[in-house]
């Protein structure tokens, strides 16, 4: 009975161990980590910058469209690997800067379709570069729409 006890009690107390080296471990690496809105941060810089390269002439719009793939095959990687977003805050960045990636995904599209020739049937004119002014629409809790100015 004693021998069934001290092996219960050592397997608990390993148990114990392995539990505080886990979570001890964890917020370091959870430090060390990206968070989600820097991750989606840098993924849309990195786009905004390649639209702008397929803009100015540097690469085509099939250089584009495959850089743009690889960006998004790196996003998944990093999305993975980074903290999930808990408080309510946080979730609000996160979800503003997928906005901000999806708009620049949208322009990486529309350049890989339409190309660097103006196209006025389609309203497409790349030599003008329009940008838009990066507002939001909002809905409060009773249901009013409110249009949030860019951030500059």
């Amino acid at each position: 009975m004693r021998n069934i006890q001290a092996t219960i009690l050592r397997s608990n107390s390993l148990l114990a161990c392995l539990f505080v080296a886990m979570t001890l471990s964890t917020p370091a690496l959870a430090a060390e980590a990206p968070t989600q809105t820097e991750v989606l941060a840098q993924s849309t810089a990195t786009l905004e910058q390649l639209v702008q390269k397929a803009h100015d002439g540097t690469i085509t719009p099939e250089q584009l469209r495959k850089q743009r793939v690889h960006v998004e095959r790196k996003l998944d990687e990093k999305l993975n690997n980074a903290p999930v977003a808990a408080r309510a805050k946080e979730q609000a960045a996160v979800n503003q800067a997928r906005t901000d990636l999806n708009q620049q995904i949208m322009c990486s599209q529309e350049f890989e379709f339409f190309g660097a020739q103006d196209r006025p049937e389609w309203g497409w004119y790349p030599s003008r570069q329009i940008k838009s002014a990066g507002s939001v629409l909002k809905f409060d809790n009773a249901g009013k729409a409110i249009l949030t100015p860019a951030k500059h």
